[in-house]
């Protein structure tokens, strides 16, 4: 899902997909294409879903959900096989990961980072990543992504 202010002008960009995403264009200092992703933990994903996925969000876009892969590559501590696709897809695509290393789930006293926040290079710099303490009921943190002062008019 992806909530936008109505003061912010946006449109709906159709995505056709097999995958559960939603997509948006927000139209800031630059467009920004905004999709948000879940991948269920127990589902097969595909390597060519995502791969197409990416290739109808036009650039600069951020891709951001709970893939419910695990890898160092954006700071956990353990790789999932859906983990080791994901971070081969990244470096292949030349995607650039936001996350920072912070757990983003907290479940049975583990912490792990299943959340992740990836957008194409040319967004790399525009953007700042943090995630909140308070999970607010939830075992996901929130996770709070800024303009970077430099990206702003």
């Amino acid at each position: 899902m992806v909530y936008v202010r109505h003061d912010v002008p946006h449109t709906y960009l159709q995505v056709q997909s097999n995958l559960q995403v939603v997509a948006v264009q927000l139209h800031l200092k630059r467009r920004y294409t905004v999709a948000s992703l879940y991948l269920p933990p127990n589902d097969r994903v595909s390597r060519a879903d995502l791969e197409a996925l990416v290739g109808q969000l036009p650039a600069p876009f951020l891709l951001l959900g709970d893939f419910n892969g695990r890898n160092p590559l954006w700071g956990d501590d353990h790789v999932t096989p859906r983990g080791a696709m994901l971070g081969s897809l990244v470096e292949d695509l030349g995607l650039s990961v936001l996350n920072t290393g912070e757990p983003t789930r907290f479940q049975a006293g583990v912490f792990t980072a299943i959340d992740l926040s990836l957008c194409s290079s040319d967004a790399t710099l525009d953007f700042t990543w943090e995630v909140g303490a308070d999970p607010r009921g939830s075992d996901h943190f929130p996770i709070c992504l800024s303009m970077a002062s430099e990206s702003l008019p």
